[in-house]
């Protein structure tokens, strides 16, 4: 009967372990997406920088 108490703690224990990493991962990734998104966004501000200076050397 331990043996079996003992196995079910393990499997518990490897589950919360899988869940516990999952989370850290997930948190990992919105703060990369949040990072991505600030940097895309200021490579449209300079695009945007670009063209304005484009278009007043034509003029």
């Amino acid at each position: 009967m331990s043996k079996i108490n003992i196995g079910l703690i393990g499997i518990i224990l490897i589950i919360i372990i899988i869940l516990g990493s999952s989370l850290h991962l997930n948190s990992k990734y919105e703060k990369l997406y949040e990072e991505l998104t600030i940097i895309k966004s200021y490579l449209i501000d300079i695009d945007n920088d670009i063209h304005e200076i484009e278009e007043k050397k034509e003029r």
